[in-house]
């Protein structure tokens, strides 16, 4: 089989704006019409008043990709610097949050903020950043112009976009483990990764999360197995979306021109510009993000040049990630869904199996990665042998301050552990760069 043209990969980074004490500062505003007035060539938008998000430009080379994110995120802490601004580069800010004006925000966020969100969060979106990783879907799949998949593909197409779609979803708990960098939620422990909790549903996870009054809307995804299975849940989605509309005498017209696939808040879903999104990730330091972005490329232009199968199987279970005659082994959707999300979102490396299930898993994908690259994936093959994340790194902090476990951070002390975390984060940023450069 010929392969398939080369794919191009793109990133987007949250940030959240903090003062210089390390409390948060809802001047997001600020700094980007900062960037959009001085600095024309980076793509940085308001996520919420307290949260940027830089935009990589898509390239089929990682390296180029990567180094433009990073020279943006570097770009906009200068900015952030001048204007007495420190941004924080995990995903939940450790102490007290106050809830923002909703008039503040967008339609779109205003309207999933009040009729999507379980209002019962003790925690709100705006409070959560995240990396997100976007892979071009296979030549063919896509209509640009309908912002939708294509009704009519070829066969061994169909296959690649299901294989490469189940693979996202199965990679989710091995991602949650090496990307949490979010124990803390005002001020108490929760879990280790309160990111994943609060932004996910379902009845096997110990959290009334933000998709809990509609969990069409959000979650981890479940496997298909063909494009229609694919295709219908994405039209029942996008009609639940409708039903709220006309039941809240809602003026859709501005938010409908945004398309189908704008109105699906998943851990894996088809993006709208054509891309295969992986939204699993907790925001941490850079080299950790990048170590991701270069294994996630490598493991899906694996499957689309190779037309590697994906196949759930008993298998999967114990030997996650085995590859043999063209498949590669998945576990089960039950047994992702019951057990190993659960597993990674709450004890990450602390449960024998979320250690195995990752470990495979990156011995997966060193395994797909290009050589040259095999520097810039260290930080997580580091990560694994000491078998602690950022968060265990964090609890280990606060238990050295005298903070364990079942006790109240104050506030004073999330925001200097939150400072902690800030600290280097232009150097941390160079230095990454480097390995990134010294590839070519």
């Amino acid at each position: 089989m010929r392969p398939l043209k080369r794919s191009l990969s793109g990133v987007e980074i949250e940030v959240h704006t903090l003062d210089k004490r390390g409390y948060i500062s809802n001047k997001a505003d600020t700094i980007v019409s900062e960037c959009k007035k001085h600095e024309k060539n980076i793509s940085v938008i308001k996520e919420y008043p307290n949260t940027i998000e830089i935009q990589s430009y898509p390239s089929v080379k990682v390296q180029n990709t990567i180094l433009n994110a990073l020279e943006s995120f570097q770009i906009l802490i200068e900015i952030a610097t001048r204007n007495d601004i420190v941004l924080y580069p995990l995903s939940v800010y450790p102490g007290s949050f106050n809830v923002q004006n909703i008039n503040t925000f967008t339609p779109y966020y205003k309207f999933k903020k009040i009729y999507i969100h379980n209002k019962m969060v003790s925690c709100p979106e705006e409070n959560t950043a995240a990396f997100h990783y976007h892979y071009t879907l296979p030549r063919g799949v896509f209509d640009h112009k309908k912002k939708f998949l294509k009704f009519q593909m070829a066969p061994k197409i169909k296959q690649t976009l299901l294989d490469s779609y189940n693979m996202a979803i199965a990679m989710d708990p091995a991602l949650i483990t090496l990307s949490q960098s979010s124990p803390l939620l005002n001020g108490k422990y929760v879990a280790k990764d309160c990111r994943a909790l609060i932004t996910r549903t379902g009845k096997y996870l110990p959290f009334d999360g933000l998709y809990s009054r509609h969990p069409t809307f959000g979650g981890l995804p479940i496997y298909k197995h063909t494009v229609s299975d694919l295709i219908h849940t994405i039209n029942r989605r996008y009609e639940k979306i409708n039903e709220i509309w006309e039941k809240n005498n809602i003026d859709s017209s501005a938010m409908k021109k945004k398309g189908v696939l704008s109105f699906s808040w998943h851990t894996v879903r088809i993006n709208k510009i054509g891309t295969l999104e992986q939204r699993t990730m907790d925001m941490n330091h850079p080299k950790y993000v990048i170590a991701g972005t270069v294994l996630m490329k490598y493991i899906n232009k694996k499957i689309q040049q190779d037309f590697l199968r994906v196949v759930p199987s008993d298998i999967g279970i114990n030997e996650p990630f085995k590859e043999e005659g063209g498949i590669v082994h998945i576990p089960p959707h039950t047994h992702l869904r019951k057990k190993l999300q659960r597993w990674s979102i709450c004890d990450g490396f602390e449960n024998k199996e979320v250690r195995n299930y990752t470990r495979k898993f990156f011995r997966f994908g060193k395994r797909c990665t290009h050589p040259k690259f095999y520097n810039a994936i260290r930080p997580l093959e580091n990560m694994i042998n000491r078998n602690k994340s950022v968060s265990d790194m964090i609890l280990k902090r606060l238990k050295k301050w005298g903070y364990g476990r079942d006790d109240h951070v104050p506030d004073d002390v999330c925001a200097k552990l939150a400072l902690t975390s800030c600290k280097q984060l232009y150097k941390e940023i160079e230095k990454t760069k480097k390995n990134i450069v010294d590839i070519e």
